[in-house]
């Protein structure tokens, strides 16, 4: 083969030309979560998780969090709309573990800080009794 053919040859096979087989259809859509017959949302899926709510390096309440296939969302939280991403991690910069829901709620704008703020653990707990994420 000419080097000509050659390189041809390489741009095709990278770029992935398959003339052997029809186009892939791409999988349906997962169904919605359930409601029970009282019209309250099913248990949300994903290691659901309820933990006190970070905003802008502030404590700032509870939040019911559930895994979906891209991170973490929110199922019930005073500040977030259902579904909306946030994130699962430790946010105290004090030395302590502070495992946190982290997020930014629509409309709001967190201070740029030259310098991450102190944060201490919450001087809460959250609790979820089955119905609701709330401080215990």
């Amino acid at each position: 083969m000419t080097a000509r053919r050659l390189a041809l040859a390489a741009l095709v096979a990278a770029a992935g030309c398959n003339g052997d087989r029809a186009p892939q259809k791409p999988a349906p859509a997962a169904p919605a979560t359930p409601a029970d017959p009282a019209g309250s949302a099913a248990a949300p899926p994903g290691d659901p998780q309820c933990l006190p709510l970070s905003v802008c390096d502030q404590w700032s309440g509870c939040a019911l969090v559930a895994r979906a296939a891209t991170g973490w969302t929110v199922v019930t939280a005073d500040r977030f709309a259902p579904g909306d991403p946030v994130e699962v991690t430790s946010v105290c910069t004090s030395g302590a573990t502070c495992p946190a829901v982290r997020g930014i709620p629509a409309g709001v704008r967190c201070p740029d800080w030259s310098t991450p703020p102190y944060i201490a653990p919450p001087g809460y707990r959250c609790a979820w009794d089955g119905k609701i994420c709330h401080r215990a």
